[in-house]
């Protein structure tokens, strides 16, 4: 079986074509393991940025680099009503924008079973990893990632996940337009042994978060 818990862009990876973003953050001890936590909150901030808009015309490493020097003014974690933290959009985004990278250790796939079994095998399947499944390699953002890794699972979203170019790279991006303060989600498209129970809310939610 699966041995590792993977998340999967859409669509699955046979057909896609195509450092971590200065966001603040602090470091709380929770049992074992120290976890990362976003502290600028969307629903704290009052006066909004100003929109900042995806540039219409650009190529993939453009669009990428736009992305990740605009996100801590575009993007913004709080509590979240699905689960824990997520992160919400400061202000709006088109439908196709890219969003925000999934950053972290681009791994070979046995490597990264190596890694999972012997290095998060104490954590609990879908709070204690983040491991993103390309296809031919794995991006692991349990111990670098961004604040991707903050975004909930939903099984009606407003993003959707991808594989752009041949660069390998994984980027959040917006499904239908999305307006200031909405809560971002995707779909996981979890691909583990283990049942995940789906805690999304929406009136098409299937349960669970597994394919």
């Amino acid at each position: 079986g699966q041995l590792c818990s993977r998340l999967l862009p859409f669509g699955g990876v046979s057909h896609l074509h195509g450092g971590g973003y200065n966001v603040p953050m602090r470091t709380e001890s929770s049992g074992k393991a120290s976890v990362p936590y976003i502290i600028s909150g969307a629903r704290l901030h009052r006066r909004m940025p100003k929109p900042r808009m995806e540039p219409p015309v650009a190529s993939v490493i453009d669009r990428l680099a736009w992305t990740g020097a605009t996100v801590s003014t575009r993007l913004a974690a709080g509590r979240s009503r699905i689960h824990g933290w997520g992160v919400f959009a400061q202000s709006p985004h088109k439908a196709g924008d890219f969003v925000v990278e999934y950053i972290g250790v681009v791994l070979r796939n046995p490597v990264a079973n190596r890694r999972e079994e012997r290095e998060y095998a104490s954590s609990v399947v879908g709070t204690g990893t983040y491991m993103f499944s390309t296809g031919a390699s794995v991006i692991d953002a349990t111990a670098a990632g961004n604040v991707a890794q903050l975004i909930n699972h939903s099984c009606e979203p407003n993003c959707f996940s991808r594989i752009v170019g041949q660069t390998g790279r994984v980027v959040i991006c917006a499904l239908r337009d999305i307006q200031a303060g909405e809560e971002l989600s995707y779909d996981y498209r979890f691909c583990g042994d283990e049942v995940l129970v789906c805690k999304c809310g929406s009136a098409k939610c299937r349960g669970t978060v597994n394919l």
